[in-house]
């Protein structure tokens, strides 16, 4: 049985609400016959409140076969030096808790971004116990701070974050690329082609949701808008999201066309550190068909999708946006659910144009948003309806996390295999 450890500090077990990606693949691994540890922190990112670790340094817990050691981190609310922080403690915790034995020899360790220093912590563990290790690069760091403005390029830590992920480029056994233009990127800067492997992010097909249930507190919303074309975002509420940007469109739609402005209701599902901020800005601007609501668990989600009629996926205009490409968690559900699907970036290159399942519009620019609602608005109900099928059929193809979990194991099956003894020289044999 292989013992697969994967370090990322924002990784949650599948079904809570967030980003499930390990926890997911994780699940599916260990029903293959595999061992799984997961180190993360216990501090959660979404709603800045939640502490798993129970205030330990490390507690642990088990969800359907997969182990989660919760590391105790310190607690932060937006994004400053309490942040960074928190990154560089959880990557000392978790070397610290990981580098005695206490869980075993691991066979292959996993580092993911979206920092690198989870990236660091697995090259350094695996030196540590001579396994393979994979990196995985969700986000790019750290061309994507200096896009978001988050960090000056040629800054000192701008030179220490690039000369870190030089390092895990080169050290790395395997890199798995989610962005879907970042493989190509990587072979372009030396990264040996070999080394790299595509593995996008993905949805469970038609899982049983019999203990399901919509929260009541959005029935009442959704009942609230029931004749209104409603407009759905899931997800974290912070600087990338640029959801301000999204409050803006209704307002310029309430300013200058009210009579589209009252077909629309929207709602902005999930938390993050610009929340607060949102609903002030939606009460400022009196966006009465705007309404926010916590995030929900995953098992969820399909039911808050079949009540939309479109599905919004939004991110700041960044270049890294489109020379890597994106590969959001949420935009897989939403095609899996069928509907179409909005989303702000210029890349022209998306699932969506590649398929007819969506619409692209500017991002930072509401008079692009709005005019993409008018002009879904003004669809047949079968145009848009064949808008979500084609968005289905596309999950189907290339992004069923059952199949990509079984890509992964494949990684670790080849990772894992002895090296060629020299015995198998014939010179050498007796």
């Amino acid at each position: 049985m292989q013992n697969l450890w994967i370090i990322n500090q924002y990784a949650l077990p599948k079904g809570t609400a967030g980003i499930t990606r390990h926890g997911d693949f994780a699940h599916e691994l260990v029903k293959m016959g595999y061992k799984v540890t997961v180190f993360a922190s216990g501090f959660d990112y979404l709603t800045r409140q939640h502490d798993r670790s129970e205030g330990k340094n490390a507690h642990v817990t088990e969800h359907d076969g997969v182990k989660f050691v919760w590391l105790k981190t310190p607690s932060y609310q937006g994004n400053d030096s309490k942040r960074v922080k928190n990154m560089v403690s959880f990557f000392k915790t978790v070397l610290l808790e990981a580098s005695f034995g206490k869980y075993g020899q691991p066979d292959v360790i996993l580092g993911s971004s979206p920092h690198l220093l989870s990236g660091l912590a697995g090259s350094l563990l695996a030196t540590r116990y001579r396994t393979p290790f994979i990196l995985e690069l969700r986000d790019v760091w750290p061309d994507d701070l200096v896009a978001l403005k988050a960090l000056k390029e040629g800054s000192l830590t701008h030179r220490l974050l690039q000369g870190i992920a030089n390092h895990l480029y080169w050290r790395a056994d395997k890199i798995l690329t989610v962005p879907p233009k970042l493989h190509r990127y990587l072979a372009n800067s030396g990264v040996k082609a070999q080394k790299i492997m595509p593995l996008p992010n993905g949805v469970f097909l038609d899982e049983a949701r019999d203990k399901a249930e919509l929260p009541e507190s959005l029935k009442h919303l959704f009942e609230v808008e029931k004749d209104r074309f409603k407009v759905v975002y899931m997800g974290a509420h912070g600087v990338a999201n640029d959801l301000g940007n999204v409050l803006l469109t209704a307002r310029h739609l309430k300013m200058t066309q009210p009579e589209v402005y009252e077909k629309l209701a929207f709602f902005l599902v999930g938390g993050g550190q610009q929340k607060e901020m949102l609903m002030q800005m939606a009460e400022e601007l009196k966006l009465e068909h705007v309404h926010f609501h916590d995030p929900v668990e995953k098992a969820v989600v399909p039911l808050v999708t079949e009540q939309a009629d479109a599905l919004l996926v939004h991110l700041h205009e960044a270049d890294t946006f489109n020379k890597f490409g994106r590969s959001p968690n949420k935009l897989y559900d939403y095609l899996a659910a069928a509907k179409p699907v909005l989303y702000s970036t210029t890349d022209d290159s998306t699932i969506l144009e590649r398929t007819g399942s969506g619409m692209t519009f500017k991002p930072n620019d509401p008079r692009a948003f709005a005019e993409v609602l008018e002009t879904l608005l003004s669809m047949s109900e079968t145009k848009r309806q064949a808008m979500g099928q084609a968005g289905r059929k596309a999950v189907e193809r290339e992004h069923d996390l059952v199949k990509l979990a079984e890509q992964l194991a494949g990684v670790l099956d080849e990772l894992c295999q002895p090296a060629p003894s020299a015995l198998a020289n014939p010179l050498q044999q007796s």
